[in-house]
């Protein structure tokens, strides 16, 4: 891969993240404040990521799985399954349906 294209790919996976974090918070039974509450950060920090206006490094990707309940490892092998998905879709739109 070329640099370009990793950036791409890294955009990717914040894009898709920012999108499934809503759906993720609230599974968890947890709103915005209290999400970045068990952080130890503010809300707005939450709402810039699911509003994708700014993406995670990897240490917040951690706490934020460990905020959820989860297992870092696992949240981003659910990640990276969304993103393989998408990435089928757009290839093969009709076999996406």
């Amino acid at each position: 891969m070329n640099r370009k294209s990793d950036a791409s790919l890294l955009s990717r996976y914040g894009e898709k993240f920012a999108e499934l974090l809503p759906q993720l918070r609230r599974e968890a039974g947890l709103t915005q404040e209290e999400l970045a509450q068990r952080m130890g950060r503010i809300q707005s920090l939450i709402g810039k990521i699911e509003t994708k206006e700014r993406r995670v490094n990897i240490d917040e990707f951690s706490k934020i799985a460990e905020a959820l309940g989860r297992d870092a490892a696992k949240l981003f092998a659910q990640l990276h399954r969304a993103v393989l998905k998408d990435e089928a879709a757009r290839e093969n739109p009709r076999e996406a349906r």
